[in-house]
């Protein structure tokens, strides 16, 4: 068997071969599975989460696992290819060795210093193992590396890396109510990451809200600095952000200024950047006067003043109407919210009465009644349109607003299906 295996040109150590060919195997796969599926999952233990789910543990696990498992192929291939003597003059002729010789490069220092791979199938498995340990090093490790020495030394945190997210600008004391809000279970598709632009003063309280909503499924940081500079919105990645809330900051003696200056950065980001689409911006402001200014610069603008007479007056009329509003603008499972999604391919060219009632009679049945309020056409709200008006029939581009307990879209879809084969 042993002149055989040599005439094949392999060596006189077959069993350890496969040995660690196989040892390379199960540790490659380790690797593809923690790239592509473990370091995706939002793990439920804090340790997990600040490891798997933070891009400089993900880099340094996946160069360790590359690392064991270039070192075992290079191992298997150098005593399955070399016969005994020459298999003594490799510097990879067992697994420690190949190790520590596969060290130096993935540490991006030096080369191979203590020498090549005397089999082809080894070197190409060591060139390829080089290159990662290069390109991993750099722009996962390193550059994450870097990140936090800026952090230190400037002392201040640098770009969170997110897109799509709720920023919250400015700190609060209700912001425990905002976030409790973004991070319900009943948002569904809408859940969506949180970051918050505080004041450095304000470190600590950050720190004790996200910890009271960080878990598996919620996702909350923090970036500490100006919320009227422009670098520290961009740090933010404002321009990146599905929505915006700015809210007075508590530390300022002119809140309501503060909140006009960040509209203002805002803008010129916007401006430098030449988005095709920007972020909404939603403005909480206390002054009616400010109210009126920020109109040209965010999307709306919320005042509690004004809000709060037209409330009152209307309580005045009906007093329930506080508990109506109250129960819609609180989101849980146990009440109803206000939601919007996009008009089913299958709804248009009905009328809005119709889908209103097949879609109340058909989603009670399911456990999570949707009541159609209005349509957005062209940016403008029509509220419960009547019969005789052209808004009634539904068009492709409209956008439906209704009443439910949980985010609905994918329950409107059902029923647009069943309502399609009909």
């Amino acid at each position: 068997m042993e002149d055989l295996l040599a005439s094949l040109g392999f060596g006189y150590e077959m069993t350890e071969f496969i040995f660690y060919l196989a040892l390379g195997g199960i540790i490659l796969t380790a690797y593809f599975i923690f790239e592509f599926r473990l370091f995706r999952i939002k793990w439920r233990k804090r340790f997990l989460r600040r490891t798997l789910n933070r891009r400089l543990w993900q880099g340094i696990i996946a160069h360790i696992l590359v690392l064991l498992s270039s070192a075992a192929f290079v191992t298997a291939f150098e005593k399955g290819f070399l016969s005994p003597e020459k298999l003594l003059e490799s510097p990879f002729s067992t697994y420690p060795r190949a190790f520590l010789a596969l060290l130096v490069p993935s540490l991006v220092i030096q080369g191979w210093e203590m020498g090549a791979p005397l089999t082809f199938a080894g070197e190409i498995v060591a060139v390829i193992a080089t290159v990662y340990f290069f390109t991993n090093g750099i722009t996962r490790i390193g550059t994450e590396i870097f990140l936090i020495l800026h952090n230190i030394f400037l002392q201040r945190r640098s770009s969170v890396n997110v897109a799509g997210h709720y920023l919250i600008c400015g700190w609060n004391s209700r912001l425990d109510d905002i976030v409790r809000q973004l991070t319900e279970p009943a948002l569904g598709e809408r859940r969506k990451p949180i970051v918050l632009l505080a004041n450095k003063d304000y470190e600590d309280s950050v720190r004790r809200l996200i910890d009271k909503y960080d878990d598996y499924w919620r996702e909350v940081e923090a970036v500490y600095g100006s919320m009227s500079h422009v670098e520290d919105l961009k740090d933010a990645c404002a321009q990146f952000a599905s929505s915006i809330l700015i809210v007075p900051p508590e530390w300022s003696k002119q809140p309501d200024q503060e909140v006009l200056f960040c509209a203002l950065a805002l803008k010129k980001i916007f401006d430098e950047e030449k988005l095709d689409t920007r972020p909404n911006i939603i403005a909480k402001v206390n002054d009616a006067v400010f109210a009126d200014r920020l109109e040209v610069l965010v999307d709306k603008v919320i005042c509690g003043s004004k809000r709060d007479f037209l409330l009152a007056a209307d309580a005045l009329i009906n007093p329930k109407i506080v508990d109506i509003v109250k129960n819609l603008v609180t989101v849980s499972e146990d009440t109803c919210e206000f939601y919007d999604f996009d008009v089913p391919k299958q709804f248009v060219g009905m009328r809005f009465e119709d889908v209103s009632y097949k879609l109340y009679c058909k989603t009670r049945e399911l456990g999570n009644p949707v009541i159609l309020i209005g349509i957005e056409r062209e940016g403008k709200l029509f509220v419960n349109p009547k019969i005789e008006t052209r808004i009634s029939e539904l068009k492709s581009g409209d956008r439906l607003y209704c009443m439910s307990y949980e985010y609905p879209v994918e329950l409107v879809r059902k029923v647009a299906q069943e309502m399609t084969e009909e």
